[in-house]
Order: C-alpha cells, then sequence, then structure tokens
C-alpha cells in the first residue's frame, strides 16, 4: 500500500469519526435552546397563577390569624356578658387548638381526594360563617363548640392552601409563596388590635354587644373575600 493510499484511508476514518462528534454538537444547540424556551414559558405561567393565587393566600392567611386571635379583644366583655369563667374560656380556646389538631391530616387528604380548589372553597366558606355564629355564643357549651369547630375549619384550610401550592410552584419556585402566607399574619398582628377596638366601640347598637360586632363584621369580611375568590 502506498503511502498517499494510507493516509487517504486515515483521512476517511477520521471524518468518518467526527461525524456523530459534529451531530452531537448541532442537536446540543437546540436542546439548550429548547430548555430555555420552556423555563421562559414556566416562568410566564406562574406570574399568571400568583396574579390570582398570592393575593387569595394572602388574604387567606390575614383573615385567618384575624379570626383565630379576636376572642382574645373580645373576652373581657364576652365571660362578663355569658358568665364564663376562666376555666370555661381556658377550655374553649385550647378546643380550637384541639381541632386544629385533629383536623388537619384528614383535610389534607380530603384535599388530595376531591381536589384543593373545591375543598378549599367550601372549607374557607364554612370557616367565615363558623366564625360569624360567634356573635350567637349564649353558654359555655355553644362557645366551646364553635372553637372546636371553627379550628376544625381553619385547619382545613391552612392544609388545602399548602396543598394548592405545593401544586402549582416547583419545589424551587415555593419560597415566595410561602412566604407570601408568613408575612400574611405579621400584617394581621399590625391590624388585628385597632381593627378589634373599632369594633368593639360599636357597643349597644343595634342592640348587640361589642365583642357581637366584632365576630359579625370581622366574619363577615372574611366570608366576602373568601367567596370572591372562591367563585
Amino acid at each position: 500500500m502506498s503511502r498517499d493510499n494510507a493516509d487517504g484511508d486515515q483521512s476517511t476514518v477520521e471524518h468518518v469519526i467526527s461525524l456523530p462528534e459534529a451531530a452531537m454538537k448541532e442537536q446540543a444547540v437546540p436542546a439548550a435552546g429548547h430548555g430555555d424556551d420552556a423555563s421562559r414559558e414556566l416562568n410566564v405561567a406562574l406570574r399568571k397563577v400568583s396574579i390570582v393565587l398570592l393575593p387569595m393566600m394572602f388574604f387567606c392567611g390575614t383573615f385567618a390569624y384575624i379570626d383565630k386571635g379576636n376572642l382574645s379583644f373580645a373576652a373581657v366583655k364576652l365571660n362578663a356578658d355569658l358568665g364564663l369563667s376562666p376555666v370555661d374560656y381556658g377550655l374553649g380556646s385550647g378546643l380550637f387548638y384541639l381541632g386544629f389538631a385533629v383536623g388537619i391530616l384528614p383535610s389534607t387528604f380530603m384535599s388530595m381526594r376531591y381536589g384543593a380548589r373545591w375543598w378549599l372553597g367550601f372549607i374557607t366558606i364554612a370557616w367565615g360563617i363558623i366564625s360569624s355564629c360567634h356573635a350567637l355564643i349564649s353558654n359555655k357549651t355553644s362557645f366551646c363548640v364553635l372553637r372546636l369547630f371553627l379550628g376544625l375549619a381553619e385547619s382545613a384550610g391552612s392544609s388545602a392552601g399548602g396543598h394548592v401550592l405545593a401544586q402549582f410552584y416547583p419545589k424551587s419556585k415555593r419560597a415566595i409563596p410561602f412566604t407570601v402566607v408568613i408575612v400574611s399574619s405579621m400584617v394581621s398582628g399590625i391590624f388585628a388590635a385597632p381593627l378589634a377596638a373599632g369594633l368593639m366601640s360599636l357597643h349597644g347598637r343595634g342592640g348587640l354587644s361589642g365583642w357581637q360586632w366584632l365576630f359579625i363584621i370581622e366574619g363577615e369580611t372574611s366570608l366576602l373575600i373568601l367567596v370572591t375568590y372562591s367563585v
């Protein structure tokens, strides 16, 4: 075999070997481009979801903490009107957290079974109604029952809300949504006391005590916001 033929064969072999490498490089460019397009589409979709979902979660979180804590502002007048002892008040307060602890796990399964959107809508409406019904408390029994049911409802709202966020946001994008929920509790702390003081000043209007106005207005406001976002 001549030297020229050998050089020709070698160049042919090198050319053949280099073909797959060139093809892989050509395919890698569109793949990277496709990944960038997918990432942009995901970010656009998440922005659209966030415009609707995050305000809803913020308001739900804010009013959940307001409804949870308004009893402490109503306590003095409520206990005097109903003749509740410190033991009675402590029992009712504790039953709220018992309901919350007992209800959170079954509610998560209900959310997974029936869908987070419908379960969250149902349970938040129930929570607003139960909160408003605190204005109808007339004795120790009704006080304890309503606190227990409010705890169950709020636990369901909490777990369903977390389920909704987990459905819409991938793991790498969940920091901001969950931060919004945490911040809502801080915001509620800013407004809860002045709001309660203003509502308690309605004492005597319409033949109702100040603590009744507190539960009615805060409960109905929660219900209105929750229904608006749930429909």
